[in-house]
């Protein structure tokens, strides 16, 4: 562990590295007790973890955006005509004015 720095804070123990930008938190892959913290060591710590919780949800809410616009658009695709009868009903239904519609 050269060149990193022991901190107590709170009662809790943090470690600082010194880099090109400056200190940063290390989260050493051991406890003080000398178990292994798995989160640490898999991500890399608490704040990476929650990181990657955030782009994993924004990449499944994309998926289904981009899955429900593609079958939209195979909806229309596969019979068009149909669709636009559907929409033309849905509008004659709707006109207030009884204006004669195509």
């Amino acid at each position: 562990m050269k060149n990193i720095k022991e901190c107590e804070i709170d009662g809790e123990k943090l470690y600082f590295k010194k880099d090109c930008l400056g200190d940063s938190q290390v989260y050493p892959i051991k406890n003080p007790d000398g178990k292994i913290n798995w989160i640490n060591l898999i991500f890399g710590g608490k704040r990476n973890l929650i990181n990657i919780i955030l782009v994993l949800l924004g990449v499944v809410l994309l998926y289904i955006g981009i899955s429900d616009l593609i079958s939209s658009y195979q909806t229309i695709a596969a019979d068009p005509c149909s669709f636009c009868e559907v929409c033309i009903e849905g509008v004659k239904s709707f006109n207030p004015t009884n204006v004669p519609l195509p």
